[in-house]
C-alpha cells in the first residue's frame, strides 16, 4: 500500500494566514518501507518575498528571494497535487497544520490517515509539562532510526521523506493504522 506524506514550509505558524513557500510530497510503500519524493518545490508566494523577510524559513533556508520569485505558484501546482491526493491516502507529520493549510488553499483529500506526530507521541512517551509531549520530527527520527544520518536541513523534501519513514516505522510496529 502506498501512502503520501506532505510537508510544507510557510511564511508563519497561523494556518489562516500563512503562505506556502515550499511543498514536498513523499510516497512511502508500507509493504517494504521504500520512500521517494514525488513533488519537491519552492512556491512563489502571493506576498512579495521582500515583505516576508521576517519569516523564519526565509531567514534560515539560505535561498535568495529570486529563487522564490522564479518558483511556480500554488495555483500552477494544484492540478498535480490534487491528482496525487485523489489517488492515494494522505498524511503529514502535523496534520492539524499541513492538511488544514492545504484545505484552506482549495486542495481536497480522499482519505486522510492519522497524524504521524500524534501517533509518535504515544510511542516515544517524552515527558512534557503535564502529559507526553508532541515529539519533534528529529526526536521521532532518532528514536526509530538511531545511528542514522544526522539531522539535516529544515526543508520540505527532507522533512517529508523523514516523516514518511517514521510513518513506516509506526505502521510496522502495528501502533498506527488508517
Amino acid at each position: 500500500m502506498k501512502l503520501l506524506v506532505v510537508d510544507t514550509e510557510t511564511s508563519g505558524l497561523d494556518v489562516c494566514t500563512a503562505e506556502i513557500l515550499e511543498i514536498a510530497v513523499a510516497q512511502v510503500d508500507l509493504d517494504n518501507g521504500s520512500a521517494e519524493l514525488l513533488i519537491n518545490t519552492l512556491v512563489r508566494p502571493k506576498t512579495p518575498v521582500c515583505d516576508l523577510s521576517g519569516c523564519w524559513f526565509l531567514q534560515h533556508c539560505g535561498l535568495p528571494p529570486a529563487d522564490f520569485e522564479a518558483a511556480p505558484t500554488l495555483e500552477y501546482l494544484k492540478a498535480d497535487l490534487q491528482a496525487l491526493f485523489d489517488a492515494h491516502p494522505l498524511t503529514s507529520y502535523n496534520t492539524s497544520f499541513d492538511i488544514v493549510l492545504l484545505t484552506r488553499h482549495g486542495l481536497t483529500r480522499r482519505h486522510i490517515w492519522p497524524c504521524i506526530m500524534l501517533a509518535a507521541k504515544d510511542v516515544l512517551k517524552l515527558h512534557g509539562k503535564y502529559d507526553w509531549k508532541y515529539p519533534k520530527l528529529d526526536e521521532a527520527w532518532r528514536y526509530f532510526y538511531p545511528g542514522a544520518a544526522p539531522d539535516g536541513e529544515h526543508r520540505a523534501g527532507y522533512d517529508a521523506l523523514r516523516a514518511a519513514r517514521v510513518a513506516y516505522a509506526l505502521y510496522k510496529r502495528g501502533t498506527w493504522k488508517s
